[in-house]
């Protein structure tokens, strides 16, 4: 997995900033489709639901498209959350 910082968003509002974002590459990242998924970390109290689409906007300028899989505790910090995910579009 990848450490990448930036802002997630719902719609034009951001609802994680800034967002630590743990992303796997399953392919080639050519931008012609979503071949990646991660997870978020989030505290408790985040509000994000299950099922919902996102827009992660990396600092390295790069953007795209995430739906929340589902939550789960963050084993290694008591009190944080990963919000598990898969991308929805190419993250270019």
């Amino acid at each position: 997995m990848h450490h990448f910082r930036g802002r997630l968003l719902d719609g034009a509002t951001p609802c994680l900033e800034p967002a630590n974002a743990y992303i796997e590459y399953l392919g080639p990242q050519d931008g012609s489709k979503p071949n990646w998924n991660g997870y978020l970390l989030i505290g408790e109290g985040t509000d994000l639901r299950p099922g919902a689409t996102y827009t992660l906007s990396l600092e390295d300028g790069r953007s795209g498209d995430l739906a929340i899989d589902h939550i789960e505790p963050d084993d290694s910090a008591p009190g944080r959350l990963r919000a598990l995910f898969r991308g929805e579009s190419p993250l270019a």
